[in-house]
């Protein structure tokens, strides 16, 4: 006896959103400026 199962599935994903925005914060370098990555 042979069994066939078949399924099919939706994926939808979001725009990822608008980001985020962080910056380098050090004890001696108050404006450290950016701290890396992408924001994404």
């Amino acid at each position: 006896m042979k069994f066939v199962d078949e399924a099919n599935i939706k994926v939808a994903a979001g725009n990822g959103g608008n980001g985020a925005l962080s910056f380098l914060r050090l004890k001696f370098m108050p404006n450290g400026g950016p701290d890396g990555g992408d924001g994404g």
